[in-house]
């Protein structure tokens, strides 16, 4: 995440791998709550972060970010990139085993029921209204929740890669956990992801 980021005691971000037990074939490995690039933390009351010690890595750029989870971002919003959905949702009915490749140019408005798993890339502003959930990865310019929605992402979130520098905000009832099995899943299809160490696509 870059800029200031502000968790109310009523969100929920879990670092813990929130995967069942032989769901999938990687070892269970707990991570960062958080990955912080610039700006500040502030965390309102409570312990809404989890995970292990610590729970929130500052690597001091939204270059770091990238670098640690090795993310092509220019190579991934290219219009060269194909993608299995472009500027238009998957269906909430996907088979099982369907992770596809989502991406928006611009601007996403999710409403409530919205849903879907694979890796949603938005190239800037991810409007979220309550009831959204997805499964996966989200890869966001930004993320900017309306009217305090309430919504549950299991995977991965990256947001702040538009370099603005945009305050990300978390507050009641949004809870974002990690899910190796879910991120994994996905994350196979970016096969320009690559090993890092201490990062969610090695320890998966």
């Amino acid at each position: 995440m870059t800029g200031d980021v502000y968790v109310d005691a009523g969100a929920d971000v879990d670092g813990n791998d929130d995967a069942s037990g032989g769901e999938c074939e990687q070892t269970s490995t707990d991570i960062y709550a958080a990955m912080m690039g610039t700006g500040t933390l502030d965390i309102q009351g409570g312990n809404p972060l989890h995970g292990p010690d610590p729970e929130v890595l500052p690597v001091g750029s939204e270059a770091g970010v990238l670098d640690s989870l090795g993310i092509d971002w220019d190579l991934l919003t290219s219009t060269d990139f194909p993608v299995d959905y472009q500027n238009a949702w998957p269906s909430c009915a996907l088979p099982a085993d369907s992770f596809p490749v989502t991406r928006f140019n611009g601007i996403a408005v999710v409403g409530s029921g919205t849903c879907g798993r694979g890796v949603l890339i938005v190239t800037g502003s991810l409007w979220i209204f309550n009831g959204f959930s997805w499964d996966g990865v989200i890869l966001a310019g930004r993320i900017i929740p309306l009217f305090g929605p309430a919504y549950t992402i299991s995977g991965l979130v990256v947001t702040g890669l538009n370099g603005a520098g945009n305050d990300t905000e978390l507050v009641g009832g949004q809870r974002i956990s990690y899910d190796r099995c879910m991120a994994f899943k996905a994350g196979k299809r970016l096969s320009h992801f690559r090993p890092m160490g201490s990062t969610w696509w090695e320890e998966m």
